[in-house]
């Protein structure tokens, strides 16, 4: 009816939740979305503080990590309406998202997430496995209550916001005051003396802070020294670099460390054969063993064998930092750097290119479709012919499983009767060891079980969940194994057993066994530098057994295989030396550690033991290293030469 007013209901609950919002929330709001954002911080480096040298309460982290969430916080101050809410859900996602990633992945690689490895994010989720979630239960608990802080902080959020001019000057001021606070602090650790990439302090502490921040490269130090923001920030900043003082350093590097190509006894040792060089995924040295993979050994009896051999991991997607490392003669940045490195830039000394060079064909192949690790346009970069997985090699059997690839419509493509290159990368070894891969160790897993309790492995964990994964670990490598003994079988029957090679290296140590106290034990090894000694031999079926007991490291394999060869190429414009020369002899890990055959020369080494001649070997190793990362960083060969 006209002239009549509708009746207001009267609701206690609903009037006084609107008293509240309109009372506090434009103040309470703000404090608890910041607080949610330095909170979800400092607890994940609480619980991870062993990872690195920075304690929780350490000023570096606590000052970078506030003055980011009070910036991120004053952003959303100044959005209007709507805008507000949607800025803090997207922010809060990603604070509450980051220290979960880093666990996760600091469960199976024991590195915290770099921003290089975000280029391969898609293939790394394509093998999520629920083994991988167990991480520590505050990191869930935590999270989930602050996560619930700050969602709480957005509904107390008003959609209207009054701007008058002392409340915009305020949070000018605050603003400004961050600013120059992250900007004072980043300068203050960012040491003029290292800007040149090759430089080398007369005493230098690895764990020293400003170190730490000014190389970026060892992620797990470099993350809890910074706080998730300011880690993510400086990853950009370094990301965007300029590169032409780089190119210029490292011109001055090649000029000052010239190798010479001088024949050896092994050059030309080779020479005319045709390869296969075999990525064994996750085939470990405790894996090389008759019981276990009777057909590699077989194969090692008759190879140079590679004893001392280690693949050390700079990007979490250890299988392509391997990959690369064969390929390229390089070792990957693990920071400064996307995909788009590895799919456009020049590298005139890849295996494909210099095999192509001396009348040979080069196609790769594997089960996987190209768009992982963007490899079907990567290695035709890289100077393959053709990148070929399970569509183009029309074999029947399950992606999954590296028999499949022996089928003889699959193997034809392999090998032909001009000389070729083949690269093959196995896929079998792959994890998650549990049975979301059955596919793969259900041929093998009764055979495998019964082998696990031969190996006398069971004093070395009293967990069955582990041993569990151990179990199906063997029945992957059993696949695998199955597929080397296929391959040369095949080999025999078509005549090229005699004049064909076989290049097989491990890509990164069993990492998928979750529990790295146990695969240490089946190793031998005593941390994560140890732990990272593989497989790599070059097989032909009528060598004698040759084992070299020199260090070598994934880089060299690529120099090696040259020599072996009796190909022509520049050894200095690689990182990696051939095994046969003067030259290597050593291998780097991520934190300018280095094993030599004799001295483990690592962050936690005596300084009562340091020499002039470790002194010395430190500046080596990390003038090699800054090398061979800035030369893929800066497209060295494209812009210099």
């Amino acid at each position: 009816m006209s002239g009549q007013t509708k009746p207001i209901k009267s609701v206690k609950g609903a009037s006084g939740w609107r008293l509240f919002k309109e009372r506090f929330g434009v103040f309470l709001s703000p404090f608890l979305f910041m607080l949610s954002l330095f909170l979800l911080d400092f607890l994940f480096r609480a619980v991870y503080q062993d990872a690195g040298v920075t304690a929780p309460f350490d000023l570096v982290p606590v000052s970078f990590t506030l003055c980011w969430s009070a910036l991120l916080t004053v952003a959303a101050l100044l959005l209007p309406g709507v805008f507000k809410k949607i800025w803090m859900g997207i922010v809060l996602f990603v604070a509450s998202f980051l220290p979960l990633a880093h666990a996760v992945i600091f469960k199976v690689t024991g590195s915290f997430l770099a921003f290089s490895d975000l280029a391969f994010a898609e293939d790394g989720m394509s093998f999520l496995s629920v083994t991988y979630l167990a991480i520590p239960w505050q990191m869930y608990v935590w999270s989930a209550l602050l996560a619930a802080t700050g969602v709480f902080a957005i509904v107390l959020a008003p959609k209207k916001q009054r701007y008058s001019l002392p409340k915009i000057l305020s949070l000018c001021a605050v603003t400004a005051a961050c600013v120059s606070t992250i900007a004072l602090q980043g300068s203050a650790l960012d040491l003029p003396e290292m800007q040149d990439s090759f430089s080398w302090l007369d005493t230098c502490d690895p764990n020293d802070p400003d170190l730490i921040y000014t190389d970026f490269t060892n992620a797990n130090k470099a993350l809890l020294l910074c706080g998730n923001p300011q880690y993510v920030f400086r990853s950009v900043v370094k990301q965007f670099n300029g590169t032409g003082e780089m190119v210029e350093s490292l011109q001055n590097y090649y000029a000052e460390n010239v190798k010479e190509l001088v024949p050896n006894d092994m050059t030309g040792h080779f020479a005319g054969k045709n390869v296969i060089c075999i990525l064994g995924e996750s085939i470990d040295t405790w894996m090389a063993n008759e019981a276990i993979m009777p057909n590699l050994c077989e194969m090692q009896k008759h190879s140079i064998d590679f004893t001392d051999h280690y693949t050390p991991l700079f990007l979490s997607a250890a299988t392509f930092n391997t990959e690369c490392a064969l390929n390229l003669g390089f070792y990957l940045p693990a920071s400064g750097t996307t995909a788009r490195t590895y799919a456009v830039n020049l590298y005139p000394q890849s295996l494909p290119r210099v095999f192509r060079d001396n009348g040979y064909t080069a196609n790769s192949y594997h089960q996987l479709a190209g768009r992982y690790y963007n490899r079907d346009v990567v290695h035709l970069t890289w100077g393959y012919e053709s990148y070929n997985d399970r569509e183009v090699l029309g074999f029947s059997g399950h992606k999954y499983l590296d028999t499949s690839l022996m089928e003889p419509v699959s193997y034809q493509k392999i090998v032909h009767d001009e000389p070729f290159l083949s690269f093959i990368i196995t896929y079998s070894g792959h994890g998650p060891y549990t049975d979301a891969t059955r596919v793969i160790s259900d041929p093998h897993i009764e055979e495998a079980a019964r082998i696990a309790e031969t190996t006398g492995a069971r004093a070395f964990t009293e967990d069955e969940g582990t041993w569990s994964q151990y179990v199906h670990a063997i029945a992957h490598a059993r696949e695998t194994d199955d597929m080397l003994g296929k391959l040369l079988e095949n080999l025999e029957a078509d005549g090229h057993s005699k004049d064909t090679v076989i290049l097989f290296f491990g890509d990164h140590y069993c990492k998928y066994l979750t529990d790295t106290d146990f695969v240490m034990a089946l190793k031998g090894a005593w941390d994560e530098r140890s732990i990272c000694r593989t497989p790599f031999f070059i097989y032909s079926c009528d060598q004698a057994y040759t084992p070299v007991s020199k260090v070598t490291g994934s880089a060299d394999m690529l120099p090696t295989l040259f020599n072996l060869m009796g190909f022509s190429y520049d050894p200095t414009y690689l990182a990696g030396s051939d095994a046969f020369s003067d030259y290597g002899g050593f291998v780097a890990f991520r934190d300018y550690s280095w094993y030599d055959g004799e001295t483990w020369w690592t962050p936690e080494f005596d300084p009562a033991l340091e020499t002039s001649l470790t002194r010395e070997m430190c500046r080596k190793v990390r003038a090699y290293l800054n090398a061979s990362w800035d030369t893929v960083r800066s497209n060295y060969f494209a812009v210099a030469r």
